[in-house]
């Protein structure tokens, strides 16, 4: 994946075209939380495991903005959980 891909996923996938703060230090802290979720995200997927079938011309990918999504639920509702306890 190259750079330029990647920035596009932060920018786009994850949110950071539209930043809610006004702050700089919020700034700051909705820029981390985004891009911790994108590290979380991608060790996630690192261990998703893609299955080769030979009858096909080309492999199967993963959905980065399915991906991306279902993180999220799952964050958010072990955050729900969390907040439960």
């Amino acid at each position: 994946m190259g750079i330029e891909t990647s920035f596009r996923e932060l920018k786009y996938v994850i949110g950071l075209t539209n930043l809610h703060a006004k702050k700089e230090e919020f700034v700051k802290q909705e820029i981390f939380a985004k891009l911790t979720m994108y590290n979380f995200c991608e060790r996630i997927m690192s261990f998703a495991v893609v299955e080769k079938d030979n009858g096909r011309k080309h492999n199967y990918q993963i959905n980065y903005t399915m991906a991306i999504q279902i993180c999220l639920d799952f964050y958010r509702g072990f955050s729900m959980f969390l907040q439960c306890i």
